[in-house]
């Protein structure tokens, strides 16, 4: 079954440096969404953070947690600032809303119109890989992420691999992606994917 078009006033492009700003909250709106259980066992890491720098307060001094505070500072600022200064964004290609209007930007160099989905392709000599295939909720459910898919395997070096959770396995099977097993795989992809015992993520692949 053909998949349909974009609808007129719709692009899907490269990304271009413009576009880092929104492929990140992208992706922090996802996982906001997927690691609900995660984000318990963050406020566990904090509050045992919380409670050495008490420890350290007491029995080395004020300066001391001062050096530690700043250096975990610096780290944090770091994990977050690292996705916008990175080169990563070259290997997305993106659909963008082209009479919406992105929510911030400061920069003079403005993307035009508001990123909707984005997927990343890392293109290798005898396979690519398909990462981080996410649609804005409001737009969910329209037939972009098949589209957008749909486009990137063209462009892929087949194989094209992915790594997606049980929930989604159906969405690939319907663009013609198939289950493989991930002793099948090769260890560079298993490892690329992230693939574990522990991942529950299962391996999918599209060979033409």
């Amino acid at each position: 079954m053909p998949l349909p078009a974009l609808p007129e006033g719709y692009l899907l492009r490269p990304a271009v440096a413009a576009d880092r700003r929104q492929i990140h909250r992208l992706l922090q709106n996802f996982e906001r969404e997927t690691d609900r259980p995660v984000r318990r066992w963050q406020f566990l890491g904090w509050s045992v953070v919380a409670a050495v720098l008490l420890w350290m307060m007491v029995s080395m001094g004020v300066a001391v947690v001062l050096l530690a505070i700043v250096a975990l500072s610096s780290s944090l600022f770091w994990i977050q600032i690292s996705p916008l200064i990175s080169n990563d964004w070259k290997q997305y290609w993106v659909i963008v809303d082209c009479f919406a209007v992105p929510r911030s930007s400061r920069s003079v160099e403005k993307p035009s119109g508001k990123l909707i989905a984005c997927g990343k392709l890392c293109r290798y000599r005898h396979y690519s890989l398909l990462f981080n295939l996410l649609v804005v909720p409001a737009y969910r459910h329209h037939g972009f992420g098949s589209i957008l898919v749909d486009a990137l395997s063209q462009k892929a070096v087949k194989p094209l691999y992915l790594a997606c959770h049980t929930n989604r396995v159906s969405f690939y099977t319907r663009l013609r992606f198939e289950p493989i097993a991930v002793k099948e795989l090769p260890a560079s992809v298993r490892n690329a994917l992230g693939i574990t015992p522990r991942s529950k993520l299962l391996a999918l692949k599209l060979d033409r």
